[in-house]
């Protein structure tokens, strides 16, 4: 009798255990999201054309160019952000992607919509200025005037037939890709400056 109540015991014992385990609620293990096919062709097709700017643009080869970031983004603007001198920006939410690369000790932001069709690549440290303010801060520490007695001449866009900007040169190895950009006079103290620059100010290459 006594073997029996023990046994019922343990078999009652045995049987709380198991009914406290199933109604343990589970761990919340949360499941990583991954991107669907279109997503990563999206992705992939935003990233490449956006290294293949960066190598037109100032001449890196692909094996240079290390990805170092790549987010979605919403834009605010049709301009993605991106504040151009003739472009017309309309308030309007545009999703896309928001990218980094390395390349040569510099660093080049990408701004795209989803489908790679308008895309903007900045250089990290001139992504706030235009390319004729580059041109006046560059002017006004090589003169050591101050940048306010530096008048702008003229300031026209132009299509430069390659990545030299068409300025040739014996150390460089010009693309021959069109490259949009803008040719900026500066005057100051009567005497004119000739400034060659790609569209975002990044490049800017002064003729002597």
């Amino acid at each position: 009798m006594k073997r029996f109540l023990v046994l019922a015991f343990l078999l009652t014992l045995l049987l709380s255990a198991c009914a406290e385990i199933i109604q343990t609620p589970s761990v919340d293990r949360k499941t990583p999201l991954y991107e669907s096919v279109g997503d990563y062709l999206d992705r992939t097709s935003s990233e490449k054309a956006a290294i293949e700017i960066i190598i037109n643009q100032y001449g890196y080869e692909a094996s240079q160019i290390l990805p170092l970031k790549t987010t979605r983004k919403t834009w605010t603007d049709t301009c993605l952000e991106v504040a151009l001198i003739s472009e017309v920006c309309v308030p309007e939410k545009i999703p896309g992607y928001f990218m980094l690369f390395y390349a040569d000790t510099s660093i080049f932001e990408a701004h795209t919509d989803q489908f790679a069709q308008k895309i903007y690549v900045l250089n990290y440290l001139t992504k706030y200025s235009s390319p004729v303010e580059v041109a006046i801060q560059y002017l006004a520490k090589q003169l050591d005037v101050p940048a306010n007695k530096i008048q702008v001449q003229s300031n026209e866009q132009i299509d430069w037939p390659d990545s030299c900007l068409g300025v040739v040169s014996e150390d460089i190895v010009c693309v021959p890709v069109i490259t949009p950009g803008f040719q900026i006079r500066l005057e100051v103290l009567g005497v004119v400056f000739e400034f060659h620059a790609d569209i975002y100010g990044s490049r800017l290459i002064p003729i002597q």
